[in-house]
């Protein structure tokens, strides 16, 4: 074993990629957003994933014919002797959701944990970072679009937030603030509903920086009625801040591990109660 990966490795003990691989478009002037997830969650939100279903049964079948399933294999065997290098693994890149580069490290991870090693729940948890890149028209248009007023500002991050997170719930206000609504509660006994979320303030163009905080509003159960409201602003940074707060939020860092990771920016807690909010237009 130690000659077949001694063949197969060059710097840093990383498998290294095999002749049906390649390097994937080139995205180097683009920020991407990036995510930690493990092997279902990467099947369940990536589009065009290629062969790991065709190398499994190919194993299965002792078919080792295909020059992938030969490749997919020895990572295979590598990365069951030595976890620990998964860290050292290049990320997955994705291009407008769908699989641009990463195809044989993916295939690697299913292999693991539905039969080499399908007894070691590490492989079923392991977090991959998959960089998420949007190349689009829309966002060729954002990146040209003449910033001149705070409402500019919302508009163009509202637009990049929904691609990241189809299901954020927020609205707009009159005093254009943004809010982000990451919970709801209806507070037993006493009649009260609570919305709770984050609240992103622009600083008039030119500049970069939002002001950026946490809102708590309280509200009748009966009729909606607002009751109370607390705001409690605790940054000013640029805009990719913003992002930051809300893949903190909703659980998709690496750092944040008290929670399961929301992918899709619904709020948690209660069902709403009202179709109407203080805050819209």
């Amino acid at each position: 074993m130690k000659n077949i990966i001694e063949k197969i490795l060059k710097e840093d003990n990383v498998p290294q990629p095999g002749p049906s691989s390649d390097k994937g478009t080139d995205v180097s002037k683009i920020i991407p957003n990036t995510k930690y997830l493990n092997i279902n969650e990467i099947l369940d939100h990536v589009e065009g994933i290629p062969y790991y279903q065709e190398v499994l049964g190919d194993i299965i079948k002792n078919d080792y014919s295909w020059d992938v399933t030969k490749k997919v294999l020895e990572y295979g065997e590598y990365l069951k002797s030595n976890p620990e290098s998964v860290s050292k693994l290049p990320p997955i890149k994705v291009i407008d959701n769908k699989l641009d580069d990463g195809a044989h490290r993916i295939s690697a991870i299913y292999l693991l944990d539905q039969l080499l090693d399908r007894n070691n729940p590490y492989w079923d948890d392991v977090q991959l970072q998959v960089d998420f890149y949007t190349t689009s028209s829309e966002e060729e248009i954002l990146k040209e679009e003449i910033i001149k007023s705070k409402r500019d500002k919302i508009n163009k991050i509202v637009k990049r937030l929904n691609k990241l997170y189809p299901k954020l719930d927020y609205c707009i206000g009159k005093d254009d603030t943004l809010q982000v609504y990451t919970n709801y509660e209806e507070t037993g006994g006493n009649g009260v509903f609570t919305e709770r979320g984050l609240i992103f303030e622009p600083i008039d163009p030119p500049s970069d920086f939002w002001r950026i905080g946490n809102f708590t509003d309280y509200r009748e159960i009966e009729n909606g009625e607002y009751i109370d409201r607390g705001v409690e602003m605790v940054d000013r940074s640029p805009e990719e801040r913003v992002i930051e707060w809300l893949d903190h939020e909703f659980g998709t860092d690496l750092n944040t591990s008290w929670r399961e990771p929301n992918y899709y920016g619904e709020p948690g807690g209660d069902e709403p109660m009202f179709d109407w909010r203080k805050c819209e237009d």
